[in-house]
């Protein structure tokens, strides 16, 4: 039995990051323009498709795997994000002592994961400063937290990546086993007998089976449909700062502010994500990008320790998804097909523990993970216009 999946959203090329001003350029890259053959193929070059490739290399290095993506590794959502990996579980209020210990301890096991696979010049471990942290003191040394004298923050250790450079570098320590091919979005999955059939707008790839990787835009696959909430945060990137200690500012909520020194090599920068939008349409504008470089250098002039005069050099967006509830999803869509979307936080981490989870399903691996986090139920839909729109705007605030 035939069976097809059209892909209606594809993801577009937007602005140029910030990081593009602090890494050099990337390579050339190589677009899926012949018939190609593999094992598995991965569709998204996130941090949960390449943690999906990286985990099955680790189980069978005779693997062959594609790993696609619809626009260029330095655009693409995951690649335009923050980099603070923090082991502080988000949206912790409603988790007793021993679930946020254990979320800690697995978030910290995903942070490792992607560690390992970057160099060290890639991680600042200086302190994270978090605002409004809540955190009872017998709490503290489960999560590595200590007080600042000031008592007005709490301060954990946390890992910082350049976004790009660390998925560049994760890819590249993967070759020969894995081929990557950017520009080369997927417009239809087929699945003929035992192969699924990959069709690209100029060429085709047959793979024994699929992960999709896509985050939001697996709904334009059919699946999860009217069960994720569409959002995009924005972040600026400051003019260069004198070279000092690391330091950041952020909040434990999923779509809270972050204010993050970035150390260079030629200056220090800070970074700032403090607006998220509800955004069904997956799409940003002109206006949007205004009002938040506008908010971010208040925050900029307001809330950061560098006194001298600081202006915003660029400003961009990224877009996320998460599911009603918060609940991680990933499914066995078909045979020979997994899906993940909808992250209870759209952070690397989590994205990360979702490409693990996808890949030992697929080698029908009993491990830790899986057994801890099954095969969740499907999030709850959301209801229709305007009541949706009411409860992502809720979830965004959260």
């Amino acid at each position: 039995m035939t069976q097809i999946l059209h892909a209606t959203h594809i993801p577009r090329r937007g602005e140029a990051s910030g990081w593009s001003a602090l890494l050099p350029p990337p390579p050339d890259p190589q677009r899926l323009d012949a018939e190609h053959r593999c094992d598995i193929a991965i569709i998204g070059a996130g941090f949960t498709g390449v943690a999906a490739a990286e985990r099955l290399l680790q189980i069978d290095p005779s693997l062959s795997i594609a790993l696609l993506d619809a626009t260029t590794l330095d655009y693409t959502p995951a690649a335009r994000g923050h980099g603070v990996l923090s082991p502080l579980p988000p949206f912790r209020q409603n988790a007793n002592r021993d679930q946020l210990h254990e979320a800690a301890r697995i978030r910290r096991y995903a942070i490792d994961f992607m560690m390992e696979k970057s160099p060290a010049s890639d991680a600042d471990t200086g302190p994270v400063f978090l605002q409004n942290a809540e955190v009872s003191p017998h709490e503290h040394s489960a999560l590595g937290l200590v007080s600042d004298p000031s008592g007005s923050l709490e301060i954990i250790n946390a890992a910082q990546i350049a976004p790009p450079r660390n998925l560049r570098d994760r890819i590249a320590a993967l070759a020969p086993m894995l081929t990557f091919f950017e520009n080369s979005p997927v417009l239809k999955l087929t699945r003929h007998g035992h192969s699924w059939g990959l069709m690209t707008p100029v060429s085709h790839l047959t793979a024994h089976s699929v992960i999709l990787a896509t985050g939001g835009f697996t709904e334009g696959f059919g699946l999860f449909r009217h069960r994720l909430i569409h959002a995009t945060s924005y972040l600026s990137l400051s003019t260069p700062i004198p070279k000092g200690q690391a330091w950041a500012a952020i909040t434990p909520r999923a779509f809270g502010p972050v204010i993050r020194h970035i150390s260079g090599e030629d200056s220090d920068r800070i970074l700032i994500q403090s607006v998220a939008r509800y955004t069904p349409t997956l799409r940003t504008n002109k206006a949007a990008l205004k009002h938040a470089k506008s908010q971010h250098l208040k925050v900029l002039r307001r809330h950061t320790p560098v006194e001298s005069a600081l202006a915003i050099a660029q400003t961009w967006s990224r877009p996320i998804c998460v599911s009603r509830g918060f609940r991680m999803a990933h499914v066995h869509a078909a045979p020979h097909l997994y899906a993940a979307a909808g992250h209870a936080s759209p952070d690397a981490v989590s994205s990360t523990l979702s490409g693990i989870i996808l890949a030992e399903r697929l080698l029908s691996q009993d491990t830790v993970l899986t057994r801890s986090f099954g095969e969740p139920p499907l999030p709850p839909k959301l209801p229709p216009a305007p009541f949706g729109r009411l409860i992502a705007a809720a979830h965004l605030r959260r």
